[in-house]
């Protein structure tokens, strides 16, 4: 049943309709209105689907969904396999002392579709990963630091990684409210962006003199070394890759989320 939470206005034309199994509402007149678990603001003249989460002529459409919907593990499960297959993959891919982070793309695309905390979860379990490869050795430069200092190595890998996918995730939506294509550049761009930017910053902060012991060469300095050296190409790589990839994350968006604007927290 559809209930009108302001009962002042009384000049509302309300039609529902069954779809393809979606419920086509359309509402003519300003107001707020429930049905089921759906919230609808209106503007004058809103069409909407309450299958799909959007914004037309100023109406918002807000649907509550359960975090653990089968929908949403199902999603979940494969981002984070292909988070965990790529990291293992990028670990053997090196130019410098550090690995390509392909994983970006996923945990990307995961905040894009499920929400900043889906994309925290996933920049944590690519956190996790590196850090653990540097505990078994498997990378050399992460366990070298981690020797050095496995506290501060622990709070830097799973740091920059996990607000990786929560800045992406929070700026797609923000930006998406007004442009989503341009928001889905922006997120792909600001992954990459935050996890090096982290990384150069706790290296500068706590790891100077372990990399000028281990890493830098004679006549050099730490600075040159992190941007130069260590993560500069890397970044170009991670966020042409990214970038690259945003049209067919957006074409993702569309087909599994029903063209999602900000949706999830």
């Amino acid at each position: 049943m559809l209930v009108k939470k302001n009962k002042k206005q009384k000049n509302a034309v309300i039609l529902l309709r069954k779809y393809k199994k979606c419920v086509i509402i359309i509402i003519i007149a300003r107001g707020e209105y429930t049905f089921g678990g759906l919230t609808v603001k209106t503007a004058k003249f809103t069409i909407c689907s309450t299958g799909i989460q959007t914004e037309l002529d100023g109406g918002i459409i807000m649907r509550k969904e359960e975090f653990f919907s089968a929908k949403r593990v199902t999603g979940m499960a494969v981002l984070l396999a292909l988070v965990v297959v790529l990291q293992l993959i990028g670990g053997y891919l090196k130019i410098g002392a550090t690995s390509f982070s392909f994983v970006l793309v996923p945990i990307v695309l995961g905040g894009i579709l499920y929400g900043v905390i889906v994309g925290g979860i996933l920049g944590f379990v690519f956190g996790f990963m590196t850090l653990m490869a540097g505990i078994t050795g498997t990378d050399v430069f992460t366990a070298t630091l981690f020797q050095a200092q496995p506290v501060a190595t622990t709070l830097l890998c799973l740091g920059k990684a996990t607000f990786a996918g929560i800045g992406s995730a929070l700026l797609y939506k923000l930006i998406a409210k007004k442009q989503d294509y341009v928001a889905v550049f922006v997120a792909g761009a600001a992954a990459p962006i935050i996890n090096t930017g982290l990384f150069i910053l706790g290296s500068l902060c706590f790891f100077q003199d372990t990399l000028n012991a281990n890493f830098v060469a004679e006549g050099s300095n730490v600075f040159y070394f992190l941007i130069i050296v260590c993560a500069g190409i890397n970044f170009l790589v991670e966020l042409t890759i990214n970038l690259v990839a945003s049209p067919a994350v957006y074409r993702v968006i569309r087909v599994v989320g029903g063209k999602k604007k900000g949706k999830n927290v």
